[in-house]
């Protein structure tokens, strides 16, 4: 009991270790049975022969057991009991259908070794039974008379002989075909004057394998036959089989058996005409265009049938064996295929306009191992239309590929292909096989309204050896792909055009930024930096233009393509004009917008900003003096209203009009979750779900794709755009207002040179007059700004517009520069460390060094000369406030003569122009790389997703590098320490 209890926790252990399954079972075939097993296919297993192995053995198709030699069949019901008897007396043997036991005949023979009778004499057949079936008990050999011989299968009965064996004046059959007159090829009995001599082609039996040569058994046993018969006779079969003898030397006509078929195709006149192919005769089987060119095949346009969008396309292969035979004819393009698929998929390559393509990987021991050869119609009507051939293994004379090439003028037309090609490479030392890893069917179109070319079929072949284990057992690629074209020459010449004037339209308007540039930096000669601003800006329009163009190509594919019912466009073909200049626009227009974004990003990192504080001393304080007494000075302003707009200004730095985050993420919800992306396939139904499993899914469309994600894209931009111009920012919050609020509360200004001489003014200060002061006071602030008790906040009187665009005078210019040179002084932190006493700029004593105080001092006399020049106080320099023209805010540049050297030029804003120093004011450049790059990576990927967040990175990675050097521009600009900007 202990020792079954062990084994069964053994048991147990060892299905736990092993992850027993009750339904796991061990994976066999007939060809893994042993020699006295039988494969149950019930079970899918071996069983062994029973009840008794000594009278058993298993049968020829290995799916029973069967009575051995010496014994008779006495009982067996169909299951596995077999039941046998010996046969006796000793020298008695089972009859040939193994039901009784038989004597030999007297004049043969028992074979004690087999268990059997000795063969009869030649040409006779054995037989154990009368003609009316009754059982002899001795076996009989029966001689065939006249001109019969013994059947070569079933030896039953007597067949009349073959034709090359036949004496007709005696009516009798050759004992045998042997001398010096005749010899026998092909199993045909010949006179060895009318074959061929081996000596005279020393390489008749040559097959190439790749760079392998081979003497082929089967070229020798049957090739001198075939060019015999069809030579001498025209014979059908065998001039068949001369054809597929040829089609296994990849047509070249330097081979032998191609040179055979030539020669009679010379000799022998057309007996038939298929339409225009007069160079078919009927005795022999089509495998050149010999009569015409390529041109000529390729684009006959004898094919006048209009096809809709997913109309079945019907195709008919006419199928013949190795030896010649006709075995039939099939329908549908599943002929093509050698992965296995289910029929629902594989009927999607028979819809007219749907880019077919199928892969997978088959194991030798997986492919068909019938052979057949195919030659290929397309049914138009009540009529067939053949289809030309091109075999990419094809050599020309001068050992060149030139069917694999693009230049149809060499290309070598021809009929016939097989798929898969296992018997020809069998040799004494060698055993190779061929089969077409790759198949293509292509059409291309001839007309807008759906008439097509004559379908062109392109197949390559590999060889394998197959001695080698590893490739017999390894995996192949195979692959069946039907393609579409349609000549693209005018839509491309269209797309040219359009780049070309877009491209002079993205010039001017690069033009006129240059000319508004120089006018704003204030140059008047053309140099150097001019030349290179020019560059950039045609880097933006440029990129603009090319992404319209694409757009407009890709939308209109997919509207057409997916929409049409008569077939009138086509999505561009990897290898054609049209989809290389799409992912040429697209690859510059994303090169040219990424150049374009750091341009941007440059200029928002040295723009010149000052904070002007209007603020004024509220009474006077006792200070320390030099001499350590004490005196009185007026009371410090507070610096963190200063501090406090700086960091709003550098919060609202890289804020955009859209969210980011959200952008992406419905963006890949509309394109994988809704489905959107299933509009892109190649095939033409408009779909947003699809099952693998079940419906074939055409690759996706790499034109169609951009255009799918420009739309969701776009839209999903649009609203983002719509909800928080319209409903967020005036409901909710409006980040730049609430900014613009802030500085009027903080009694602060901004003055910003995006230019040399052209920036922008918030204007900050307090219609209050002052801002620090208690809560009590700023809430009776605020109450009287809502009770209409106090003055504007505008520039002007009775205003409230704060916002402007400046040009000031060369004038103003050159003073400004005086008084922030020291404010550009680097490695302040450093001086900082001089702990050097110094006097104060307000007379008491500091601990700073001199070169800070320095800044210190002109940063106080920055604020006081801006001060005095927006307050009309400088009686050099003055502005004047007025409107742009409509004109001018189109081209966004001024039209008017320059002001006058003392004169400065306020045009009044309406639509917060100073958002063009913040990302917020180039949302559309930032969007458009967005999408670019989305695209960009989409192209190289074909990921959706990918795509989305290595867009998401690179925009987060742009808003750190804005938002790093913008910090350290307002802190080198404005003295404010980048320690207090958090």
């Amino acid at each position: 009991m202990a020792r079954k209890l062990l084994i069964l926790f053994l048991l147990l252990s060892w299905c736990v270790f092993t992850e027993c399954s009750d339904f796991e079972i061990p994976y066999k075939t007939p060809q893994n049975c042993e020699e006295n097993q039988y494969f149950r296919f019930s079970t899918l297993s071996c069983e062994n022969c029973r009840p008794d192995q000594a009278t058993l053995r298993r049968s020829e198709d290995r799916l029973s057991c069967v009575c051995r030699t010496g014994y008779k069949l006495t009982e067996y019901k169909g299951g596995p009991e077999v039941v046998c008897e010996k046969c006796m007396p000793e020298n008695t043997t089972n009859s040939l259908d193994g039901s009784f036991c038989i004597k030999c005949p007297e004049n043969v023979g028992f074979n004690v070794q087999t268990g059997t009778c000795e063969s009869c004499p030649e040409n006779s057949f054995p037989a154990d039974r009368d003609r009316n079936g009754a059982q002899l008990t001795t076996r009989k050999c029966v001689r065939c008379e006249g001109e019969t011989r013994p059947g070569a299968t079933f030896k039953e009965a007597c067949r009349l002989c073959h034709s090359s064996f036949l004496d007709r004046n005696n009516s009798s059959c050759f004992d045998s075909c042997s001398g010096d007159e005749y010899e026998i090829s092909g199993g045909v009995c010949f006179q060895k004057t009318d074959l061929k001599l081996v000596t005279t082609y020393p390489n008749l039996y040559r097959v190439k394998y790749g760079d392998e040569v081979i003497t082929s058994t089967y070229f020798e046993e049957n090739l001198r036959a075939a060019e015999a018969l069809c030579r001498a006779n025209s014979n059908f079969t065998a001039c068949q089989l001369l054809g597929n003898l040829c089609v296994l030397l990849n047509y070249i006509e330097e081979e032998d058996a191609c040179k055979f078929y030539l020669d009679f195709f010379e000799k022998v006149p057309p007996l038939v005409t298929f339409r225009k192919n007069n160079d078919w005769p009927v005795d022999m089987p089509w495998l050149y265009y010999e009569s015409y060119s390529v041109t000529e095949v390729v684009d006959d346009k004898g094919i006048t049938q209009k096809f809709e969008s997913n109309a079945e396309l019907s195709f008919l292969f006419a199928v013949f064996t190795l030896n010649g035979s006709f075995v039939g004819t099939e329908t549908g393009l599943n002929v093509l295929h050698l992965c296995r698929d289910r029929p629902s998929r594989i009927a999607a390559a028979s819809k007219f306009a749907t880019t077919y393509r199928s892969s997978c990987s088959v194991t030798v021991k997986e492919m068909n191992n019938s052979m057949f050869f195919y030659d290929t119609y397309l049914i138009v009507g009540d009529d067939l239309y053949p289809v030309p051939l091109l075999v990419e293994n094809y050599r020309s004379s001068e050992n060149e590929a030139v069917n694999e090439g693009t230049d149809r003028d060499k290309w070598k037309l021809t009929r016939r292909f097989y798929l898969v090609e296992s018997i020809v490479g069998m040799s004494v030392n060698n055993k190779w096989m061929r089969f077409a890893e790759k198949i293509e069917l292509n059409i291309r179109m001839r007309s807008t309204d759906g008439e097509i070319f004559p379908p062109l079929l392109r197949i390559r072949y590999r060889a394998l050896d197959v001695n080698d284990e590893e490739v017999l057992n390894g995996n192949h690629e195979v692959s069946f792909a039907v393609t579409y074209e349609m000549d693209d020459t005018k839509i491309t010449k269209d797309t040219e055009i359009a780049v070309g004037c877009l491209s002079a339209l993205a010039v001017i308007l690069a033009l006129v930024k240059v000319s508004s540039w120089r006018r704003r930096e204030g140059k008047l000669e053309f140099d150097g930096i001019t030349i290179i601003k020019f560059i950039l800006f045609c880097f933006g329009t440029f990129s603009v233009m090319l992404f319209w163009i694409a757009f407009g190509m890709s939308f209109q594919s997919l509207v057409f393509f997916k929409q049409q019912k008569t077939v009138s466009i086509l999505l561009p073909a990897k290898s054609q004009d049209q989809e290389t200049l799409f992912l040429t626009l697209l690859y510059v227009a994303f090169a040219f917008k990424l150049l374009d974004a750091f341009h941007i990003l440059l200029t928002q990192i040295f723009f010149d900003i000052f904070f002007i504080d209007w603020e004024r001393p509220q009474g006077r304080v006792n200070q320390p003096t030099q001499g350590g007494g004490a005196g009185a000075s007026d009371a410090p302003v507070s610096i963190w209203r200063t501090l406090f707009i700086a960091n709003e200004w550098n919060e609202i730095q890289t804020i955009r009009k859209t969210n980011t985050e959200l952008q992406i993420f419905l963006v890949l919800f509309f394109l994988k979750v809704a489905g959107f992306e299933y509009l892109s396939t190649t095939d033409p139904f408009s779909r947003y779900s699809a099952s693998a499993d079940n419906e074939y899914i055409g690759e996706f469309s790499q034109v169609l794709r951009f255009a799918v994600l420009c739309i969701v894209f776009l839209s999903v931009e649009v609203v983002q755009w719509f909800f928080f111009a319209f409903i967020y920012e005036r409901f909710f919050g409006d980040a730049l207002g609430d900014f613009i609020d802030l500085c009027s509360m903080s009694n602060v200004s901004i003055f910003i040179l995006e230019n040399n001489r052209y920036g922008y003014y918030i204007h900050g200060r307090s219609v209050h007059g002052h801002a620090d002061t208690n809560m009590l006071q700023m809430n009776e602030q605020l109450k009287r700004e809502e009770d209409d008790l106090c003055g504007k906040r505008g520039l002007e009187p009775n205003s409230e517009l704060q916002t402007f665009e400046i040009e000031v005078p060369a004038k103003f210019r050159q003073q400004y520069d005086n008084v922030v040179r020291p404010l550009r002084q680097a490695e302040s932190q450093q001086q900082r460390r001089n702990m050097a006493n110094s006097m104060g700029q307000d007379g008491r004593t500091t601990s700073l060094p001199a070169s800070v105080e320095k800044r210190l001092l002109a940063y106080n006399t920055l604020n006081r000369f801006l001060s005095a020049f927006i307050d009309h106080s400088l009686r050099d320099l003055d502005y004047l406030v007025r409107d742009k023209l409509l004109f001018e805010h189109i081209l966004n540049m001024e039209l008017k003569d320059l002001p006058p050297p003392d004169k400065a030029v306020f045009y009044n804003d309406n639509g917060r122009s100073f958002n063009s120093v913040l990302l917020y004011g180039h949302e559309w450049t930032l969007m458009l790389f967005d999408l670019l790059m989305f695209a960009f990576v989409d192209s190289l990927a074909q990921d959706f997703v990918l795509a989305g967040v290595v867009t998401y990175l690179v925009a987060k990675i742009l808003i750190i590098f804005r938002n790093k050097f913008g910090r350290k521009n307002i802190t080198i600009k404005t003295l404010v320490d980048e320690r207090f900007l958090i």
